[in-house]
């Protein structure tokens, strides 16, 4: 993976990170995630786009009204174990590329 690809993934990494520590909030998260993914410029490799790509969609389906939640719909508790897996993926690969 190449250096611009592996800063890109240090940052979602990060981000990640900072959310499940509760260093920012869900609004925060959620604007800041969506924001640089749909705009992401890097190509990643298949297995980490699909990780973000799936982080992302959680997102999307994060309700914080339990009434108005659809079938589809997570709450807070479900999306932070999401991303908390997401993150453990992310990690994973990091430390599997040479150094």
């Amino acid at each position: 993976m190449s250096l611009e690809n592996t800063g890109r993934l240090i940052f979602y990494t990060n981000l990640i990170n900072d959310f499940l520590l509760k260093k920012i909030d869900i609004l925060d998260f959620e604007r800041k995630f969506s924001g640089e993914f749909k705009n992401e410029t890097v190509f990643f490799p298949q297995c980490i786009f699909d990780v973000l790509d799936t982080l992302f969609a959680d997102i999307d389906a994060y309700n914080p009204n339990i009434n108005l939640r659809g079938n589809d719909s997570i709450g807070e508790d479900e999306l932070r174990e999401r991303a908390r897996r997401a993150h453990v993926s992310l990690m994973a690969y990091l430390l599997e590329q040479p150094r």
